[in-house]
Parts: C-alpha cells; sequence; structure tokens
C-alpha cells in the first residue's frame, strides 16, 4: 500500500486495509473499475488516470464529470446510496487501485474514525466539484469554461491535462473538439 498516500489514517485502519483491500492493475484493454462491478467493489486510486463520464448515444456527446487520478476514490455514489449508478468509464492512463470489498467500506464509513476523516472531506470535494460544472455549465460561456480549466490544470502541477486530447479536454467542459481548438487558436495558446 502507499503509505504517503495515505499516510494520516492510523495504522489499525491500515492493518485492515491490507487486509480486505486487493492491489489490482487497470489498463485501457482491461478495465475493472466499471459501474458494474461498483456494486461489489469500492476502488481507491494510486495511480494512473479514469474518466468518469455520461454520454448521450443518439448524438454521441459525452460530458466528462470527474478524471480520477491518485488518491480520488470510486464509486462514493453507490458506496453511498446502495443504487446502481448508470454511468461509463474509460482508462486515459494504465495504473493501479486498491479494490476493497463495498460492504467492508461501508462498515469503515460507520464505525472507523479514521477512515471518515479521510472519506468525507474527498466526498465534500466531489460534491462541490459537481456543483461547479453545473453551475459553470449554466452560466458561463465555453471560453471562460476553457480558461477556467487551464487555471485549474496551471494550479495542479499540470497534472490535469497531461495527455489530454483536445476532445477529452471538451468534454471536461460541455463542448467538442473544434471548439476547444478554435478557442486556444484565438488565444494564441497553440499554434
Amino acid at each position: 500500500m502507499d503509505n504517503q498516500l495515505l499516510k494520516n489514517l492510523n495504522q489499525s485502519f491500515m492493518n485492515e486495509l491490507q487486509a480486505f483491500g486487493k492491489k489490482i492493475t487497470f489498463t485501457k484493454e482491461n478495465n475493472p473499475i466499471t459501474y458494474q462491478n461498483a456494486e461489489k467493489y469500492f476502488y481507491i486510486i494510486m495511480s494512473g488516470k479514469i474518466k468518469i463520464y455520461n454520454m448521450n448515444f443518439n448524438t454521441d456527446r459525452e460530458q466528462t464529470l470527474f478524471l480520477l487520478h491518485r488518491g480520488d476514490m470510486f464509486d462514493s455514489i453507490v458506496l453511498l446510496d446502495g443504487l446502481p449508478h448508470d454511468i461509463l468509464t474509460d482508462v486515459l492512463e494504465d495504473g493501479e487501485a486498491i479494490e476493497i470489498p463495498i460492504n467492508k467500506v461501508r462498515e469503515w464509513m460507520k464505525d472507523n474514525e479514521s477512515f471518515q476523516s479521510y472519506l468525507l472531506p474527498y466526498l465534500s470535494r466531489q460534491l462541490r466539484t459537481l456543483e461547479e460544472l453545473s453551475t459553470d455549465l449554466s452560466l458561463l460561456n465555453t471560453s471562460e469554461r476553457l480558461t477556467k480549466l487551464i487555471i485549474k490544470d496551471i494550479e495542479s502541477s499540470g497534472e490535469l491535462l497531461r495527455g489530454l486530447s483536445h476532445k477529452e479536454m471538451g468534454n471536461l467542459i460541455g463542448t467538442v473538439r473544434h471548439v476547444i481548438e478554435r478557442h486556444l487558436k484565438e488565444n494564441k495558446v497553440i499554434k
């Protein structure tokens, strides 16, 4: 287990995590982190990048909800409500995760203060991210959303957008590839 990532958890909890958690790998060709598996398992991402999104199959339009990377968890919605969650996942960058039976995580959520102190701030950040996405889509134009995304990337040391295509950038802010390219050219971000 990555002690640096989980450094604030107490040793008793770390022992339980090692007993019940299993390290798995995910690749673009083999992605076990799916909505179907989320009904049985909870995941803590140790490395790599996974896109969580929804898609309108009639129009092929996508909306990325989250880009999961080191330290993120999946699927907190299923963890909380126990219902199926109709979303899609794609591996953008191969990596590793800890897979834990979801019922065990629900026990920790109720009984383990160390895990609660790790999980609750994360859930708050996810809610804030979705609120911000909803507000941005409603109130900001595409250029403003793109500028905000670039600033967010700079603040995260370039980790957010590293390796993403213009199509994937568009999916993050509710637009399409050619609109992203046009705005980047207009602002002379690319030649």
